[in-house]
């Protein structure tokens, strides 16, 4: 392999790993603004018969929040 191969090799890998970040930052603060928007759950897991989830509502706001 040429020193252009392998540095074109490493340059493509490291958009893709720089294109996950970038995406995954986005989608985190997506839904981290959609909960402060509802303000209800912050998360959710439902099965057959039921769910578990995280309810903010029984904490105030400033106990959350850190200043």
């Amino acid at each position: 392999m040429s020193n252009a191969s392998v540095a074109f090799t490493f340059a493509t890998i490291a958009a893709a790993i720089g294109g996950l970040l970038i995406t995954f930052f986005i989608s985190c603060f997506l839904v981290f603004l959609d909960y402060l928007k509802k303000r209800k759950t912050m998360f959710q897991i439902q099965y057959a018969g039921g769910f578990i989830a995280f309810d903010v509502s029984y904490y105030a706001k400033a106990e959350i929040f850190l200043h």
